[in-house]
């Protein structure tokens, strides 16, 4: 049975590339590749097809031919025109001209009183949509992007039966109000609502009808965060806005209220002593800088992922954030919470712990990645993360890194940037965390040592990184023998690291930058998996070492070491593709055996001393591509 459906498919469908073709009687599906204007099908000819696509072709006023065609797809930048004949396609029910050059639709379009869904995604010059759009009664699906198309029509209420719809942006204007959400109870999937500082109080922010939308899933909130005065009415906006209580996913970005609304503070409805949102898995706060705490989310049983960022007011989170109910017997806080981010609190100085809780119990129990960015007077933080694996941050102070680390043993990847008074790592961050695979520290000034014994954490090391550290002295040297070790990258120093590299047979990218004092490398011959070779703005650096032997070696990179001499030889080299080598004034030649790389698709070079003596032929470069 399922050939059979094959075959009438395969018969039932004809793409068209130009050119001569036979009976299409039976097609129901055509698909046209051809930029001419005009086609060989006539009316009768094309009366019994339903789908039509065109890739990167119009038909102009010939599209009327197509009468009983129930699905039109057009694609391609270069398709720039939707024909206005496109209204007497009265049996249209999707309408896709998404990825187009489209720049305006005709208005004909709003006499397809059949169709149902209208997509109309990454067409960047397509700015509005037409205004009589409402005549669409049937219309059930619009996809649309807020990122080109700022604008919602109006009086949208009047499609009731519209079940998606991305977005709405508010105005005062009549028909522009939040009030034609009211009457979309088939709104289902997710929505975006721009322009909030428009909508005057509770009452009008009622009339949106949110908390009876029980298909929508996921909703965004946006105030304009470069309006020029706070109207002091976005508490009681908010408040007016609760969404249905299943919802899964809230974002709230621009609010400007000294408090949340009661809906997202209180824990549960009085009515039936039920969890409010106890379906959420995912909530953003974002730049709700009047904001002066943030509110209780540790009960809810299905939070995933928590962001918290630029709430510039919070002083303190304390143990109001973890939820604690004295109507429940619960005794672990964001019990299902994954990942957690705070950044941009640049007045937050102290995180409490769940333990001065007068009934402590546990909390974080499967908090996987946590993020700390730009909190700078963070002073205080929790300890307890028992199953932590991923750990990001950047511009707090060291005692809260110190003891947010403490604890942790879990740890896979951490990275640590942007600290300016941490003079070396913790020792038992290291010790404790034997399964850290990717170790990366940035802008640490002030950094001069990092553990020496870090033989645990060596074992199971993939990615090391020190970028901008300009009074790290040197490295642990057992990282030279690490047997995991497959990414190096060192920018940062001004003496010579003392790294033997050679001995990481596993090494496949190697990173060299930003190294002022740097003269040589060290011997590279033993490092059969390297992939990937890095060399950039080493000033002082006079010579590469031999790559002989490096037969995995796909791409080789040097750029801006004006004292280099000379490059070695690169025969051998049977698997290098890509070779960039830029602005060393010191090189006369370039290296041997260039020409005898048949492997090479790019091949980009500049910035040499003017006296380079020869060009080497590229009539063997078989493979290249780009020069």
């Amino acid at each position: 049975m399922h050939d059979f459906v094959l075959s009438v498919s395969k018969f039932e469908t004809l793409i068209w590339k130009g050119g001569f073709v036979g009976s299409i009687i039976n097609i129901r599906r055509l698909v046209i590749q051809s930029t001419r204007e005009t086609t060989p099908f006539s009316k009768d000819k094309v009366r019994k097809l339903h789908t039509l696509v065109l890739e990167n072709a119009t038909l102009g006023d010939t599209l009327s031919d197509f009468k009983c065609l129930r699905v039109l797809k057009l694609y391609g930048k270069s398709v720039r025109e939707l024909s206005s004949s496109v209204g007497q396609l009265i049996h249209l029910r999707l309408l896709n001209i998404s990825q187009t050059s489209i720049e305006a639709l005709p208005k004909s379009i709003t006499k397809l009183y059949s169709l149902q869904t209208l997509r109309i995604e990454y067409c960047h010059d397509l700015k509005e949509l037409p205004e009589d759009l409402i005549n669409l009664i049937n219309l059930r699906h619009i996809c649309v992007d807020h990122d080109y198309i700022k604008r919602t029509p109006k009086n949208m209420g009047k499609l009731i039966c519209l079940q998606t719809l991305p977005f709405f942006s508010v105005c005062q204007d009549a028909g522009l109000q939040i009030k034609e959400l009211g009457n979309l109870d088939q709104l289902r999937g997710e929505l975006d609502i721009y322009n909030l500082q428009h909508v005057k109080d509770k009452k009008e922010a009622q009339s949106s009808n949110l908390e009876g939308k029980a298909k929508i899933h996921k909703l965004r909130f946006f105030w304009s965060r470069d309006r020029e005065y706070n109207d002091n009415n976005n508490e009681e906006v908010l408040e007016g806005l609760q969404p249905h209580r299943y919802l899964k996913s809230l974002t709230i970005e621009g609010f400007q209220g000294k408090a949340f609304p009661s809906w997202l503070l209180t824990t549960r409805v009085a009515a039936d002593n039920l969890l409010l949102f106890e379906n959420l898995i995912d909530i953003n706060l974002r730049y709700c800088s009047s904001c002066k705490e943030v509110p209780t989310l540790g009960h809810l049983p299905h939070l995933e992922v928590l962001q918290i960022i630029g709430m510039r007011n919070v002083t303190c989170i304390g143990t109001r954030f973890y939820g604690f109910d004295s109507e429940s017997t619960r005794n672990i806080f964001f019990p299902a919470l994954r990942r957690l981010e705070l950044k941009q609190m640049y007045n937050l100085v102290e995180w409490k712990d769940v333990s001065e809780l007068a009934t402590a119990g546990e909390v974080f129990p499967c908090l996987e990645k946590l993020t700390i960015e730009e909190c700078h007077k963070l002073i205080s933080a929790p300890c307890d993360f028992p199953y932590l694996q991923k750990l990001r941050i950047s511009k707090i102070r060291s005692m809260a890194f110190k003891n947010i680390s403490s604890k942790l043993t879990t740890l896979t990847s951490l990275h640590i940037k942007n600290f300016s008074e941490l003079a070396s790592l913790p020792e038992q961050l290291l010790q404790n965390n034997r399964g850290l695979m990717s170790l990366q520290i940035r802008r640490c000034h002030e950094l001069e040592t990092i553990y020496q014994d870090a033989l645990p954490i060596i074992l199971v090391l993939e990615k090391f990184r020190a970028e901008s550290c300009p009074n790290l002295r040197s490295l642990p040297s057992i990282l030279g023998i690490a047997p995991s070790l497959r990414r190096l990258e060192i920018s940062c120093g001004d003496e010579v690291l003392s790294i033997e590299p050679q001995l990481c047979a596993s090494l496949s990218i190697l990173m060299i930058k930003e190294c002022p004092n740097l003269t040589s490398i060290p011997n590279l011959q033993e490092l059969y998996s390297l992939v990937q070779l890095e060399i950039e703005n080493c000033p002082k650096l006079i010579s590469v070492p031999n790559l002989l032997g490096l037969n995995s070696l796909s791409s080789l990179k040097i750029d801006n070491c004006p004292n280099l001499i000379s490059i070695p030889d690169l025969r051998g080299l049977d698997s290098l593709s890509s070779l960039e080598i830029f602005n060393c004034q010191k090189l006369t030649c370039l290296p041997e055996g260039l020409e005898g790389l048949y492997k090479l698709e790019t091949l980009a070079i500049g910035g040499f001393c003017e006296e380079l003596e020869t060009f080497p032929s590229l009539s063997s470069m078989i493979s290249l591509k780009q020069l």
